[in-house]
């Protein structure tokens, strides 16, 4: 979604008062949402209704950048954690060919990224995982496809954050 569009999914539908009334989000939290989302309505989706979820048992009325945190921590580690199976869109391309690229191909360059950039983003460089086909291949797919961003045309980075979170703490 645009970044507009994004926060109005995001706020609206848990605004006090009802859609015109006054934000619950304080602090960062929208930014930090919008970090975890890149803007994926699919995300965004998940992420508020586990704040919400969360914001209920807490009896909390406004969401603050800790909480959002909070429930990112739950989506990527322990018995409530997301499976790999939510991030299949961001992993298989739907190609069906036999010369297309594998889901394990994919995972490792992506697991790999995310290792790698977690102060910064990834230089190609430091990509060094077993693949099938040449790095470079599924580098040029993931970027087609809005999975990673490619920065100077050495550096990349996932473009979900709460994707790249979930590999580093699952890997």
């Amino acid at each position: 979604l645009k970044r507009d569009d994004a926060i109005k999914l995001i706020d609206e539908p848990i605004r006090i008062g009802g859609r015109q009334g006054e934000s619950r989000y304080r602090e960062k939290a929208i930014e930090r949402i919008l970090d975890l989302t890149a803007g994926s309505p699919f995300y965004i989706q998940i992420i508020c209704n586990r704040l919400v979820e969360y914001m209920n048992r807490k009896r909390a009325m406004l969401v603050t950048e800790a909480d959002v945190e909070h429930v990112k921590n739950e989506l990527i580690r322990g018995v409530n954690a997301l499976s790999l199976d939510k991030f299949d869109n961001l992993i298989n391309s739907g190609d069906t060919s036999k010369d297309a690229i594998s889901d394990e191909d994919v995972l490792n360059v992506l697991k790999s990224i995310a290792i790698n950039s977690q102060t910064g983003p990834c230089n190609c460089s430091s990509i060094t995982c077993e693949t099938t086909l040449p790095v470079d291949i599924i580098l040029d797919d993931l970027v087609k496809r809005d999975v990673i961003e490619r920065e100077r045309e050495q550096y990349y980075q996932i473009r979900i954050g709460l994707f790249k979170e979930w590999l580093i703490a699952n890997q």
